[in-house]
């Protein structure tokens, strides 16, 4: 059982998705079931989350929302499900299958480390999301398309692997996104009914990343809770101070790269509707990449030289880039006005 018409698809790719591969794959299916503009209806709204329940390495990540998530206007057509929703695995396998057969690809939850088309084959951990589109009953095979950047995969895998990669526990390591259990967790999103104007759903846009800027240790908030926990985090010793920084290093590169799909966002929307305030918006984010784009190997360099001055720098760019966060604020705030 192949869904053919999913299989042979010419799918597309932008490297605005680099670290988003829940959202690539959403936009992915949204595109084969004909949606116009699909990617206006991906939650793309900037939102900075601090977690620091343990103050020596804060964890902190751009969240797009929850991943695979659409605006919440259209939340309704897209249905997540895990191990916690099934007696066991074999029956949430069983009525995977199903769907499949019905003509619906799933988007599934895996562990990269145990897909043998990933370069992180046996090597990194990382939390990851592929297509699930047929299965061969005699041959035990799974059918698999996985476009997304390096490996843009489209092929069979063994139910073994399918299995060990949906049921990992993803532990913490080095790979970016370490340390978040698959819990087995797929996603169905219904094939009608995506119908709406760029600017209500731009307007959305807006009002989601106001309001998550708003909420505390969250956006330009939760990056001054960073600055404080970098500068206090100047006295510890050399190896954990290495380690924090490394982690910094992987956060703000996450930071840079979610970055890139809401410039994408506003680029399209300005594309769409010509409001010069939009260009603002834009260069505020252009603005923020730049910052990031020294801030990363500056972190880095850190790390390896252990130096004070190197660290003391570190404070001063995480400081302008919150005051470039700032900026962009303001710009989103005036955009809200003009529509």
């Amino acid at each position: 059982m192949l869904i053919n018409d999913f299989y042979n698809f010419e799918h597309s790719y932008n490297r605005a998705f680099d670290v988003l591969c829940f959202h690539n794959a959403v936009r992915q299916v949204l595109e084969y079931y004909g949606v116009d503009k699909a990617i206006f209806f991906i939650n793309s709204a900037l939102n900075i989350v601090i977690n620091d329940a343990d103050s020596d390495f804060p964890d902190f990540k751009l969240g797009l929302s929850d991943n695979a998530t659409v605006l919440p206007s259209h939340c309704h057509k897209v249905n997540c499900y895990n191990i916690n929703d099934f007696k066991d695995f074999e029956s949430l396998y069983e009525d995977n299958k199903r769907r499949v057969h019905s003509g619906t690809p799933i988007i599934t939850a895996v562990d990269t480390f145990y897909l043998n088309y990933s370069i992180n084959y046996q090597k990194s951990h990382n939390l990851h999301a592929n297509i699930f589109c047929g299965y061969d009953e005699n041959s035990d095979r799974i059918d698999i398309v996985d476009w997304f950047s390096p490996w843009f995969f489209k092929g069979q895998i063994t139910y073994d692997e399918f299995t060990l990669a949906r049921k990992s526990n993803n532990p913490s390591g080095e790979g970016l996104f370490a340390g978040y259990p698959t819990n087995c967790k797929f996603i169905e999103i219904q094939s009608g009914d995506w119908n709406a104007d760029i600017d209500s759903l731009l307007y959305e846009t807006i009002e989601l990343t106001l309001q998550k800027n708003n909420a505390p240790k969250r956006g330009v908030s939760g990056l001054k809770h960073v600055l404080n926990i970098i500068k206090e985090n100047s006295g510890l010793d050399n190896n954990k101070k290495n380690a924090f920084l490394k982690g910094l290093f992987n956060k703000f590169y996450i930071i840079k790269n979610g970055l890139d799909f809401s410039q994408l966002y506003f680029q399209l929307s300005y594309d769409e509707l010509k409001l010069p305030v939009l260009k603002d918006t834009i260069n505020c984010l252009e603005n923020i990449k730049n910052h990031l784009l020294v801030l990363s190997p500056l972190i880095l360099k850190t790390s390896y030289t252990n130096s004070a001055q190197m660290y003391e720098k570190t404070i001063n760019r995480v400081s302008q880039l919150i005051q470039e966060f700032e900026n962009f604020i303001e710009s989103i705030v005036s955009l809200k006005e003009a529509l």
